[in-house]
């Protein structure tokens, strides 16, 4: 199957990398926020090959440890330590047991 390129919103999300907000894609289903998120974080690889990049899918088998606030916050710390800056992007985040962002 062929991968649309999202140019035109990679280029409006692009503006806001690396800056103190979170972030979120919302829309229906199969419009391509995933893709656009696969997308975001090959941009952003290319053009800082140091980025330290967590790139969480529950749809995927390997994160389905993460059920809960506690869970993730310990992913995301192990996965952050020693690092400055981390871009996290979070996907299928609705089966996580009490998700709180604040």
């Amino acid at each position: 199957m062929k991968t649309i390129q999202r140019t035109h919103y990679l280029n409006k999300i692009s503006h806001y990398i690396d800056k103190d907000i979170i972030k979120v894609l919302i829309g229906n289903r199969r419009v391509g926020k995933t893709t656009i998120l696969v997308q975001l974080s090959k941009r952003i690889a290319k053009e800082n090959s140091n980025a330290n990049i967590i790139f969480i899918n529950k749809e995927f088998y390997q994160f389905k440890d993460i059920q809960s606030n506690d869970d993730l916050y310990n992913y995301v710390i192990q996965k952050t330590k020693k690092v400055k800056r981390t871009t996290f992007l979070l996907m299928k985040c609705k089966k996580l047991i009490n998700l709180k962002l604040h």
